[in-house]
């Protein structure tokens, strides 16, 4: 048995950009978390980087309502995808597949909800054939 899921409070560190596919929307942003302690008695933090991939009603709602330096709540899973650059050489990049996102302390206008919950629905990059279990 494994457990593939992540769950992430933090704040957007860019735009999000956001594209049309043939199978639905994309939109990716990047997302910075805290570490806070002590070394040698004085305060330490360190910033994570994540990047973030949302798609379909998810990729939607964020391109709509998240900006950069906005507080989101986001749970997905993580997938490492690889390509091959103009050069030839393998690159990879690991991505927070969010498939929940929700804004933090933002107040709700006209009504519309300052979430998205996708968690039922099946992604349209879902390439289970190749799963080997």
């Amino acid at each position: 048995m494994s457990v593939n899921k992540v769950f992430l409070l933090g704040r957007v560190g860019k735009e999000p950009t956001s594209k049309e596919l043939s199978k639905g929307k994309i939109c990716s942003f990047t997302l910075a978390t805290e570490r806070k302690y002590k070394k040698d008695n004085q305060p330490v933090t360190e910033t994570e980087w994540h990047n973030v991939v949302t798609f379909q009603h998810a990729a939607e709602f964020a391109s709509t309502y998240v900006n950069k330096g906005d507080t989101v709540y986001v749970e997905g899973f993580l997938q490492t995808r690889k390509w091959t650059d103009k050069q030839g050489e393998d690159r990879y990049v690991t991505e927070v597949v969010v498939n929940n996102i929700q804004k933090v302390n933002r107040p709700k206008q006209d009504g519309k909800s300052d979430s998205y919950d996708d968690r039922q629905a099946k992604p349209s990059y879902d390439n289970s054939e190749d799963t080997p279990f």
